[in-house]
């Protein structure tokens, strides 16, 4: 996941930041579930990353309703009793209720988005033509062997 966030960063969309912050909040929800004994500073990293990512886009939740679903099928679900855990949920929470009550008042327009993506009305925010090079492995020459590829003579080689 974290291969995407190079390739998106240089379009600052909400992509960017999506994608590196649900890979942070899942770093750090293993980080606090492997911690023996339990302490609290992941999870209260857990908590304001996962604040962080509601802030940005509610679909961050999706993937932790996935984890917690994982967690309570395969188990073992022990490091989420207790007080560190939830207190790291509430700090999620905190951060995110601006986002969501936003959300809510003004008709969820983040699903309504969400729909006309699923029905083909959405068009690239950016030209293609635009991206640079060295983002599309296929067009590298460095990649593909074309044009001389990354010889010593190159000036990607002495990059």
């Amino acid at each position: 996941m974290l291969a995407i966030v190079p390739a998106t960063g240089h379009l600052f969309e909400t992509t960017t930041f999506d994608m590196l912050t649900a890979a942070a909040v899942l770093w750090m929800l293993v980080k606090a579930w492997q911690a023996t004994p339990q302490r609290w500073s992941p999870w209260i990293g857990f908590g304001v990353l996962t604040g962080v990512a509601m802030e940005i886009k509610v679909l961050a939740s999706l993937v932790l309703i996935c984890c917690l679903g994982g967690i309570l099928i395969c188990g073992p679900g022990r490091p989420l009793t207790g007080a560190k855990p939830s207190v790291g949920t509430l700090i999620a929470v905190v951060l995110a209720a601006p986002n969501l009550v936003w959300q809510a008042t003004h008709g969820w327009p983040q699903l309504v988005v969400a729909q006309n993506i699923a029905n083909g009305g959405a068009r690239p925010t950016i030209r293609r033509r635009s991206i640079p090079p060295w983002w599309l492995p296929e067009r590298n020459p460095c990649w593909t062997g074309r044009a001389g590829g990354c010889g010593a003579g190159s000036a990607a080689a002495s990059w």
